[in-house]
C-alpha cells in the first residue's frame, strides 16, 4: 500500500489539515462476507481536528443537518468515549451522521470486522446482526424498485451463516437458487460460493471463510 500526505479542507467547518491519501493498495483476499483479510485494506477515515467531523470523503461539502449533528452533545460524547481503537470511534461517529440504509449497513459491517480483529467476539456478533437488519430493510422492501445485485445477496447469505440463522438462510437460498443457476454457469464464482455456503450449512459451520477457499 502506498499513501501520501495531503492538505485537506473539512467539508463541515472549512478547517485545513494534513491528511493522507491512498495512492495504491493490493486488494488481496476477501472473506465471503466481503471482509478484507488484510486490515490495511480497510478504508481510511479522516477526522477534522477542529470540529471532529468524520468521513471517508471529508472534503465533500455537507448540509446543515450534518453540521448540527457534529455540533451536538451526543456527537461530542461519541468522540470522547474510550474505544478499543480510533477506527471504532470514527465509525460510530459516522453512524450518527448518516440516514442512508446502505451506508449504515456498510458501517455496521466495518464495525463487525474491526471488533473481530480486536478479539471482541460478542460486539462483532451484535454489529453483524445490525448489518443484517439493514440488508433486510433494503432487500425485502416492497417499495424498492432497483434489482439487488446477486453479490450483495451472497454477502447476506454468509452473514446469516456466521450468525447460525439456519432457518432463515434455508428459506432465502431456496427463493433465489433456481434464478442464480438459470443465469450463471456452474463454474461461475457465484455458483461456487453458493455450493460452498450450502455445504457449510450442512456442517453447521459458522466460521469465517475466504474467497480463496471456494
Amino acid at each position: 500500500m502506498k499513501i501520501i500526505k495531503k492538505i485537506k479542507k473539512c467539508g463541515c467547518c472549512g478547517t485545513e489539515f494534513e491528511g493522507v491519501v491512498c495512492c495504491s493498495r493490493y486488494s488481496g483476499d476477501h472473506g465471503l462476507d466481503n471482509k478484507p483479510m488484510d486490515a490495511e485494506n480497510f478504508p481510511f477515515i479522516d477526522q477534522c481536528p477542529k470540529c471532529g467531523y468524520c468521513s471517508f470523503s471529508i472534503e465533500k461539502n455537507v448540509d446543515d443537518r450534518i453540521r448540527a449533528i457534529v455540533r451536538s452533545e451526543k456527537y461530542k460524547e461519541i468522540l470522547t468515549t474510550e474505544y478499543a481503537n480510533e477506527m471504532l470511534k470514527s465509525l460510530y461517529a459516522m453512524l450518527a451522521l448518516t440516514e442512508n440504509q446502505e451506508q449504515k449497513e456498510y458501517l455496521h459491517m466495518l464495525l463487525c470486522w474491526v471488533y473481530e480483529n480486536a478479539g471482541q467476539k460478542n460486539a462483532a456478533v451484535e454489529e453483524r446482526k445490525l448489518a443484517v437488519e439493514q440488508m433486510e430493510r433494503q432487500y425485502f422492501n416492497p417499495d424498492t424498485k432497483e434489482a439487488i445485485p446477486v453479490e450483495a445477496f451472497m454477502v447476506y447469505f454468509d452473514c446469516l451463516r456466521q450468525l447460525g440463522e439456519w432457518g432463515k438462510l434455508g428459506k432465502v437460498i431456496g427463493e433465489v437458487e433456481d434464478d442464480i443457476r438459470q443465469h450463471l454457469k456452474p463454474e461461475h464464482l457465484i455458483c461456487r460460493i453458493l455450493e460452498f455456503e450450502k455445504n457449510a450449512i450442512k456442517n453447521g459451520d459458522t466460521a469465517p471463510h475466504s474467497i480463496q477457499e471456494v
